[in-house]
């Protein structure tokens, strides 16, 4: 079996939130695979977390996405304020083919134009993807589940972060289709009485006053506010 067809089998789609099915840009032909990693949104940390946990896994995956692709060159991308997150990357990559790519504190590093021009000076054109000038870009947490596919592994969990009023601000694993609420109250609970979810985060992110939305393998964290604070307003 191809991996192309062992990601395909295991469920790997997008996790950064975008979801686009990683088995079609496995299908593709680049000079250039970049682990996205610059993680824009304020208040999120899972890839962060992903990196700093699970270091060797993305660079499997990485590896094995420039094998699929025909790339000659393999980049993690990340800011280079997250320390820890940086040494676990560096040390995961020595020995191999794969670098690291520092990036500033910036909004939004993270968005595909910005960051493939950042890395390899190349221009996507408008309405257009990384494919289109021979890069293939993926989440480092997409990245870690085509190192899982490899093993047979489909995907069943989610590293989310769950942050503002809560007990006990933290990111986490859990399995897909955990309620926002039961990762919350698993963690130390809320920290008001009247909780509305940002998903996704503040920036990008959506709104709801649905405790019971599921995680799905797309999910990339929560913001909880009181409805009276002036962003929910």
């Amino acid at each position: 079996m191809t991996l192309v067809d062992q990601v395909r089998k295991a469920g790997v789609v997008g996790a950064g939130g975008g979801g686009f099915p990683t088995h079609v840009k496995l299908a593709g032909k680049a000079d250039t695979v970049i682990a996205n990693g610059a993680e824009c949104e304020p208040l999120l940390h899972k890839d962060a977390a992903v990196m700093e946990h699970e270091p060797e896994a993305v660079v499997e995956g990485v590896r094995l996405a420039m094998e699929a692709t025909g790339a000659s060159r393999g980049v993690i991308a990340v800011k280079a304020k997250n320390r820890h997150a940086v040494a676990c990357v560096e040390a995961a990559c020595r020995g191999s083919k794969v670098e690291v790519h520092l990036l500033g504190d910036y909004y939004p590093a993270g968005d595909e134009y910005d960051l493939v021009h950042e890395v390899t000076g190349r221009l996507i054109p408008p309405a257009g993807i990384p494919l289109q000038v021979g890069t293939v870009v993926c989440n480092v947490e997409t990245l870690a589940n085509i190192a899982a596919a490899v093993q047979g592994a489909p995907v069943t969990h989610k590293m989310v972060t769950i942050a503002g009023a809560v007990r006990h601000p933290v990111t986490v694993k859990v399995p897909v289709g955990t309620t926002y609420l039961e990762a919350i109250e698993a963690t130390g609970g809320l920290a008001t009485d009247q909780p509305v979810l940002c998903l996704g985060g503040l920036m990008m992110g959506e709104t709801t006053e649905v405790l019971d939305t599921p995680v799905t393998k797309t999910s990339t964290g929560v913001v909880v506010l009181p409805r009276e604070h002036h962003v929910i307003q």
